[in-house]
């Protein structure tokens, strides 16, 4: 997910909980539905105009995923969902950050290849972007370990990819950076994805980069 890949976490000024008491009334639905439900939330939130819409959905998006068990797919999204809300609502990135990469790591743990990689992929963008300690949880190093992780899952995906280029900047080595990314951008303008076109911009930001 293009904004979710874009993630740029920073320290709250104040904090709110990212994720709130399921109420007693809440529909019981199957995981299945309430996982489909989050995605198609989460993939709207990613690209809504407007900053309230992109709000609504995101935290719609964490309320739907919330109550759905401990299913690595559920888990996942459920942290991307709270990585959206975040974005959108800084002041519960304080608590939302360390519950993300929780939910990653679970998700990980139990099935590593979803979404291309997706649980380490994401790990290792916040990994790499959250202020470091004492501040947050951001580690450049792990994030790179995540990185490498993802791409050993599917070498191919330019998300994967961007990761990598970002990681391999972050922690010192820019020509390996620079040429992940190039094969970022080379891959997203071939690939069959509606995201393919804002790939290929994030290379061509990380490449202008300094």
């Amino acid at each position: 997910m293009r904004r979710t890949l874009a993630l740029a976490v920073v320290a709250a000024t104040g904090c709110a909980p990212a994720l709130r008491p399921v109420p007693a009334t809440a529909p019981t639905l199957p995981a299945e539905v309430r996982i489909a439900r989050a995605k198609e939330l989460a993939r709207a939130a990613d690209h809504a105009p407007e900053p309230a819409q992109r709000e609504r959905l995101a935290v719609e998006a964490v309320e739907t995923a919330q109550p759905c068990g401990t299913r690595p797919d559920c888990a996942y999204w459920l942290a991307v969902a709270i990585g959206l809300q975040a974005r959108e609502k800084p002041t519960t990135a304080a608590d939302g950050i360390p519950r993300m990469l929780a939910l990653l790591a679970k998700a990980e743990a139990g099935e590593p290849a979803l979404e291309r990689g997706g649980p380490a992929r994401v790990a290792a963008l916040v990994l790499l972007r959250a202020p470091g300690w004492p501040l947050g949880p951001g580690d450049p190093e792990a994030g790179l370990e995540s990185a490498r992780r993802a791409i050993a899952i599917d070498p191919e995906y330019p998300p994967n990819r961007l990761a990598l280029a970002e990681a391999l900047m972050k922690t010192g080595d820019r020509g390996g950076g620079e040429e992940e990314a190039r094969a970022a951008a080379e891959a997203a303008r071939g690939w069959d994805d509606p995201d393919a076109a804002d790939w290929a911009r994030d290379a061509e930001r990380l490449l202008s980069s300094r």
